[in-house]
């Protein structure tokens, strides 16, 4: 004859306490962006799932000269959030990615040496001083 063992109730309980907290720890997002270039881009806020497909958390086409807001957005912790920019006229090649920080980030996007190649370069505004660029990406993919 086979015994099984009865689990707790308490333990049980404090389990799901447990996973239902988790589920509440999100971060916020949101990005201001700059478009300094002469094209028309499209900018688009992506949360990375561990899992699953990236989830599209906002998108803007920005016009030369704009300056747009994405967000905000609450995602889990666990999933970082990374901002996507590509020229209108490339759409399908791989976009300029920057993985973002927790709260408001503003940034700047900028042709990557000669416009007509249409390379893009994203740059995270420092925020002690509006005018001083601080990181930028140098890839089109910043894993």
């Amino acid at each position: 004859m086979t015994t099984h063992k009865s689990i707790p109730a308490s333990l049980v309980l404090a389990a799901l306490v447990g996973l239902a907290g988790l589920t509440g720890c999100n971060a916020t997002y949101t990005a201001e962006v700059r478009n300094a270039t002469s094209l028309t881009l499209q900018a688009r806020m992506m949360q990375d799932r561990l899992v699953d497909d990236p989830i599209e958390l906002d998108a803007a086409t920005i016009p030369p000269g704009a300056i747009v807001v994405l967000g905000p957005a609450s995602v889990p912790l666990t999933d970082p959030v990374k901002l996507s920019v590509e020229t209108i006229r490339d759409r399908g090649n791989v976009p300029t990615r920057v993985t973002m920080s927790r709260g408001t980030s503003q940034y700047v996007v900028e042709h990557k040496g000669d416009p007509s190649f249409s390379a893009l370069n994203v740059r995270l505004m420092d925020h002690s001083s509006p005018f001083r660029l601080g990181a930028s990406s140098d890839s089109p993919l910043d894993e």
